[in-house]
């Protein structure tokens, strides 16, 4: 039921300096590792297989929020703009699973100011039978999505395409589509 709340790094040189924390600069976190990890952000055993089928959202674009200094919480708040992932998964295996359906977004590389390469931001655990499909639905405020920009001396949200995806892990995603942000 469990799944790893940080990644497990390859060698000790994906660990970057413990004493610096800009992980970005380091690239020590599943946000920003361009290399595979042994066991990823998010990973965990189950006794079953389970498909991620596919991935729809409720606006294929939107406008990005204004730049802010509020840092957004993980749960989005009601007077935040939203977008609704509906994610399709399936039990193909023979036992029941429990599964923790993440959504993570993948950042466009060729953004003015660089962002993060994933983002958790949206997860849900559901219960699927063998051989049943659920669909799940993860929302998540597009205020999750910034990065700080120093010209414009707060957090900000870029224009761009990012991808949307669904999966198992940071590393093990089934299922994908794009949102564009003007």
């Amino acid at each position: 039921r469990g799944r790893l709340a940080q990644s497990w790094p390859v060698d000790a040189e994906q660990c970057g300096d413990l004493f610096d924390y800009d992980t970005a600069r380091q690239q020590a976190t599943y946000r920003h590792q361009p290399r595979p990890f042994a066991f990823a952000f998010g990973h965990g055993l189950t006794y079953t297989t389970v498909d991620y089928l596919s991935i729809d959202l409720s606006t294929a674009g939107v406008t990005a929020p204004a730049p802010t200094h509020r840092h957004p919480p993980f749960a989005p708040r009601a007077d935040q703009a939203q977008v609704t992932a509906r994610v399709r998964v399936g039990n193909s295996g023979a036992r029941p699973a429990e599964e923790l359906v993440q959504v993570y977004v993948r950042a466009p590389r060729d953004l003015a100011v660089p962002a993060w390469r994933n983002l958790l931001v949206a997860y849900r655990r559901v219960r699927v039978e063998p051989g049943q499909t659920r669909e799940v639905e993860l929302s998540f405020a597009l205020e999750r999505l910034p990065v700080w920009d120093e010209d414009a001396g707060a957090l900000r949200v870029q224009p761009g395409r990012y991808e949307v995806c669904a999966g198992s892990s940071a590393a093990h995603v089934g299922a994908s589509v794009v949102l564009t942000v003007s």
